[in-house]
């Protein structure tokens, strides 16, 4: 069955129940999402109904979702039967919405770089339209402004702009297609609608040029292990200076030796963040003496910190 838990309480607006399925709407600021429900272990006998919910029986719903059972529907009531117990509530019946799943085009990327890709996205929302991950003729990028996301895909055609929210929904076994105006992801038990934003995404790929071209190698483990140490003691900073790596606050500082041909700066948070998805020992890397972004290679992918300051 669906992970529910995906799904934000207060995002849930309405339960639909047509044909003995359930639609489940939720809508926030940049999307709009139905997931059609093959229940699986959860029958549904009624005719057919829109409930609209609040955010206690959204909450209760949930829960109830996690256990296998009956879904009924009376006059006046929804009543839910699973293992967990009986949950009754009164609801609104409204007519039925028309039906906003059409059919669309295959979009032919890897869903895994998807979800790597909306770690970068901006979470702060104040550029819309860098809180979703772009996709161009054979590229997926996603940004913040301080960290970038740089991956291959097999898609030629495409050129569209998924919000993270919707992505975050999205199961590794989806199949994914678009329209002009949507996107859609959906496998045997569910089907996943969101509205695709609207913007020009920024042109990354003078701020890119040749970093996506391995020139050295660096000790992730060290690098990560140290990192870890520099966060604790409240260092913000992480420098690579003359054979060492130096974190420092006013109150203390932290080297270790550590072999690289240049000096680099980085803002720990970022470089965390790209750490974290790497899980080998070593990692090639792209930078130069000039003040230009450092690139992690990470095999078809690649993690771009910008800026950082670089010198021989």
């Amino acid at each position: 069955m669906y992970n529910f838990e995906k799904i934000k309480e207060n995002q849930i607006n309405c339960l639909e129940i047509k044909d003995k399925k359930l639609t489940i709407k939720t809508y926030d600021k940049f999307v709009e999402c139905v997931l059609k429900v093959k229940i699986d272990g959860l029958s549904v006998f009624s005719s057919d109904c829109v409930i609209f919910l609040g955010p206690k029986q959204t909450k209760d719903l949930k829960e109830l979702f996690k256990a296998e059972g009956t879904l009924e529907i009376t006059d006046k009531q929804l009543i839910a039967k699973t293992s967990l117990g009986t949950y009754r509530t009164q609801y609104v019946k409204e007519e039925l919405n028309p039906d906003i799943i059409e059919d669309g085009k295959e979009l032919n990327v890897d869903i895994s770089k998807l979800k790597n890709a909306v770690k970068f996205c901006d979470k702060q929302g104040k550029r819309p339209i860098l809180t979703g991950v772009h996709i161009e003729a054979n590229k997926i990028l996603a940004t913040d402004g301080f960290k970038l996301y740089h991956s291959y895909s097999d898609d030629k055609e495409a050129n569209l702009t998924i919000p993270s929210q919707f992505l975050e929904l999205v199961e590794n076994d989806m199949a994914l297609e678009y329209t002009a105006t949507s996107v859609i992801a959906k496998n045997e038990i569910i089907t996943i609608v969101g509205k695709l934003l609207e913007g020009n995404y920024p042109n990354v790929d003078k701020l890119i040029g040749d970093s996506i071209v391995p020139n050295d190698t660096i000790n992730i483990e060290s690098l990560k292990e140290f990192s870890n140490f520099a966060k604790n003691i409240g260092s913000e900073v992480l420098t690579i200076k003359e054979d060492k790596i130096i974190a420092r606050t006013k109150e203390n500082s932290l080297e270790k030796e550590y072999k690289s041909n240049y000096s680099i700066s980085f803002v720990i948070n970022n470089l965390s963040s790209i750490l974290a998805l790497i899980d080998r020992k070593e990692c090639d890397v792209n930078y130069t003496s000039e003040e230009k972004p450092i690139t992690f290679f990470n095999y078809s992918e690649s993690y771009i910190l910008i800026p950082c300051r670089v010198g021989e």
